[in-house]
């Protein structure tokens, strides 16, 4: 899996990652990786717990 692309809104409300599954994209993986994002989120809170006020949401898409 590799990251591609991170696109953050102006108002910090969404992250959309793009990512690419190698050697192909399977479905299973990405649901899978998309249901974690809470779990994702919550680390990413407290890695930047007193740096940023409001944690946003995250977004995963598979890279064209």
């Amino acid at each position: 899996m590799t990251l591609i692309k991170i696109h953050i809104t102006h108002d910090m409300n969404l992250i959309k990652v793009y990512i690419s599954i190698y050697p192909f994209l399977d479905k299973n993986i990405l649901k899978s990786i998309r249901s974690k994002s809470r779990f994702y989120r919550k680390m990413l809170s407290h890695r930047l717990r007193y740096r940023v006020k409001k944690i946003p949401k995250l977004d995963f898409c598979a890279a064209v």
